[in-house]
């Protein structure tokens, strides 16, 4: 993703296919990721508040490491892009969830959609 998307997004503010999220939490980008796959696709991104103003990503976890671990509790599997970007000097986390194909997901065997 471009930062001219990116910016456009954070603009937009939260939605049905757009959350933000302040800190980086496993289950909760699992849950959120799942929820995604079975209601359309969207997108996460991680280091923001629910204001849209940016906080940075600060985690004992990296990103690779949250992808895998994602990949691995999500059944069946998905393509799911995650992605550094610096917005404001700080890092930001974004994670792009295409609608899924092979709807119900589930993550550690609990389905989750968006409402």
């Amino acid at each position: 993703m471009n930062r001219q998307n990116l910016q456009r997004l954070l603009s937009l503010g939260e939605g049905q296919s757009l959350e933000f999220k302040t800190s980086v939490h496993p289950d909760t980008v699992g849950r959120q990721i799942c929820a995604f796959l079975n209601s359309g696709g969207g997108y996460l991104i991680l280091g923001i508040d629910d204001a849209g103003k940016v906080k940075g990503v600060t985690s004992n976890i990296d990103l690779p490491r949250l992808e895998q671990t994602m990949v691995a509790d999500l059944a069946p599997k998905a393509l799911v892009s995650f992605e550094e970007q610096t917005v404001e000097g700080k890092p930001v986390w974004v994670v792009e969830v295409p609608a899924g194909q092979d709807i119900p997901y589930s993550y550690r065997d609990e389905i989750f959609i968006r409402e």
